[in-house]
């Protein structure tokens, strides 16, 4: 058994080292030379003899070559040393490790992507875009700016058309102190907020581009004597109540527009005689009682929660002089009664006429005067 199973192997090598060459061209050259060696040595021992009795010596386990094959893939990624079945490492030959050194030398290279990169060429650099403010024309280096903050001027065209829009708006003067200040004031229902909204919509149907909101503030506080709070002044109850009719889009019958209308009459008829009177050489005094006072008067929080005693002050102005007096109690010696109004009206009287014995005529005008 044994040397005719010597004998099968010694056929089946000789039949693999009569094998065309080109019929083993896909197996690496590494292998092709290790089953060289192998033909060889089976070739020996086939030609030795095998007559001596001695089998043992012809056996298989005697016929064994230990064969080094240090195959690889295709990449040549790993290798297999003598003795040991385990393939080693070898990551300079990875394909990925390969195209990484192709990138890094600048060379062309196939990403990971499978896209193709071309290598890295040397060109001609244009400084009038990466470095224009490093060279001058005139042989004189530009001021440096470092640390410095330049600031967008608003064209003076800009600033105009800002003054010019806000001029549109309707004002009126103060009623109380309009000799003292020049200040006016816009409608209650106007901010800046809201008249910079119009003023972007103003700039849209001109074509023009807006300011920001910060230097439309500027402007109007900086040019402008204008404020938001409505001046006060004494209001005609027909009057109020005709204008929120009109508000509420009422429909006013004949009687009631023929009322309004006598009013305004009336109204008109009256200042045109109040002017009559101030032009003659009578003293007109014109009074009105103020708002109540409450008092003590200070910025401390307890006060805001203690009883305040009201105080009550009647102001008549005088048009010879331009005098002005004021009666003034608390309400502990009287209340807004009309007989302490009149006791405080007769005390002025009598100081007036001190003041004043020769005036011929004096003439009492009160804001209840006008119907």
């Amino acid at each position: 058994m044994a040397e005719g199973g010597t004998r099968a192997s010694t056929e089946t090598f000789s039949s693999i080292s009569k094998a065309p060459i080109d019929e083993a061209v896909f197996v690496s050259d590494k292998v092709v030379q290790a089953l060289v060696h192998v033909i060889q040595d089976v070739n020996k021992l086939s030609k030795s003899e095998m007559g001596d009795g001695d089998h043992a010596s012809g056996s298989p386990q005697d016929l064994s070559v230990a064969v080094e094959i240090a195959g690889h893939e295709e990449d040549g990624d790993l290798q297999r040393t003598h003795g040991a079945r385990k393939r080693t490492r070898n990551p300079e030959k990875w394909h990925r490790n390969i195209e990484k050194r192709k990138r890094q030398r600048g060379e062309e290279y196939v990403s990971s992507s499978g896209k193709k990169i071309p290598k890295r060429v040397m060109e001609a650099v244009d400084c009038t875009k990466c470095c224009y403010a490093k060279y001058s024309t005139t042989g004189t280096p530009l001021e440096r700016k470092q640390g410095k903050h330049v600031k967008l001027a608003t064209a003076p065209s800009e600033i105009d058309f800002v003054n010019c829009h806000i001029s549109l708006y309707f004002v009126v003067d103060s009623h109380y102190c309009r000799e003292k200040t020049k200040r006016q004031y816009l409608e209650s229902m106007l901010n800046i907020s809201i008249m910079y909204d119009q003023y972007k919509e103003f700039c849209s149907e001109k074509g023009l581009q807006p300011v920001k909101m910060y230097k439309y503030r500027q402007i109007f506080n900086e040019e402008f004597n204008l404020g938001f709070t409505k001046p006060k002044s004494d209001r005609c109850d027909a009057c109020e109540e005709s204008k929120m009719n009109v508000q509420k889009g009422k429909v006013l019958s004949e009687g009631e527009r023929e009322s309004i209308e006598h009013h305004k009459f009336l109204a008109r008829d009256a200042y045109e005689e109040r002017e009559r009177d101030r032009k003659s050489d009578a003293a007109v005094l014109c009074f009105d009682l103020e708002n109540v006072l409450t008092l003590p008067r200070a910025n401390v929080s307890n006060f805001f929660y203690m009883r305040k005693l009201s105080v009550y002050n009647l102001t008549v102005h005088c048009s010879i002089d331009k005098t002005v007096f004021c009666a003034v109690w608390n309400e502990v010696e009287g209340g807004r009664g009309g007989n302490a109004v009149a006791s405080a009206l007769l005390k002025v009287l009598d100081r007036f006429v001190q003041m004043h014995p020769t005036v011929p005529e004096i003439i009492l005008w009160s804001d209840s005067c006008v119907p």
